[in-house]
């Protein structure tokens, strides 16, 4: 699924995100394509209690959920960034108008 979902968010660096799905929780992990064409999810060190690094890496992602609670979080955000576009009148830059 993660050659699949693939979306370049920097095509310089072929840096991007894809969606993975993991004992039917979906999330938004990040992900570069390597020079063999194959697509590679970055990875982190949590930290600790203390502020230590810990021993294992984990994935880095935004967990959204169930498939349902997925697709209600997604598209809260589509419409959120349409409200932007509204506001700022499809120009980009922010009125002071966005709500937080």
């Amino acid at each position: 699924m993660i050659e699949n979902t693939f979306t370049i968010t920097n095509a310089q660096y072929k840096v991007g995100c894809v969606l993975e799905e993991y004992q039917g929780s979906y999330n938004i992990c990040a992900a570069q394509q390597g020079q063999d064409g194959k697509i590679y999810l970055r990875w982190c060190y949590n930290q600790t209690k203390d502020r230590k690094p810990s021993e294992k890496t984990v994935p880095v992602k935004i967990g959204l959920g169930s498939k349902s609670q997925a697709i209600e979080m997604l598209e809260t955000f589509v419409s959120i960034l349409k409200g932007v576009e509204t506001q700022t009148g499809g120009s980009g830059i922010d009125d002071g108008t966005i709500p937080f």
